[in-house]
């Protein structure tokens, strides 16, 4: 089970022993049934209250979660890539600095392995400029996005069109 962030719409609910204690219990729960890989979402990781690595630290310890910060994880012949763009590109949101913080990964990726990237705003990311400039995006295999809070539903209709996007807007386009 991959977890891409923004495991909860709001950051506040950290702030909550029993919700925080919930969220811990569910984490757990899925992990009973499979391995878990998570990366953090902009929600958890920089909210007003919240404290991105105690939130990492807490799961490490209270979960078999494997959790990701900018880190591989290796299973057999499929490698993991958790990557976390930084909090000047969420209040930004430039390409220029998504490649930037792409660039900055400090993984090298092995061609040989299936590369599976973990990245929580698909926004950009298969851009023509961000592709081409980006070692890891290029190396991987697959990518599984999170961001858009229950949105993407892919439908064959009209081209190139989702349910709902990451803004929430209905039937975008590309």
């Amino acid at each position: 089970i991959c977890i891409t962030g923004d495991i909860l719409d709001t950051n506040l609910v950290f702030d909550k022993k029993d919700v925080y204690n919930y969220f811990i219990c569910f984490i757990n729960n899925l992990c009973t049934i499979s391995k878990v890989i998570i990366t953090l979402g902009n929600h958890e990781m920089y909210g007003k209250t919240t404290n991105y690595k105690k939130i990492i630290n807490d799961l490490k310890v209270n979960t078999d979660a494997i959790i990701l910060d900018n880190e591989l994880y290796k299973d057999g012949n499929i490698c993991f890539i958790g990557f976390n763009p930084t909090e000047e590109y969420y209040k930004r949101r430039t390409k220029k600095l998504l490649i930037r913080d792409v660039n900055n990964f400090k993984f090298k990726i092995e061609k040989n392995k299936y590369n599976i990237l973990l990245i929580h705003t698909p926004k950009d990311i298969l851009s023509k400029k961000i592709y081409s400039n980006t070692e890891i995006v290029k190396n991987s295999d697959l990518i599984l996005a999170g961001h858009t809070h229950g949105g993407m539903v892919p439908l064959n209709v009209f081209g190139h069109m989702g349910l709902i996007d990451h803004k929430k807007t209905l039937f975008p386009r590309n």
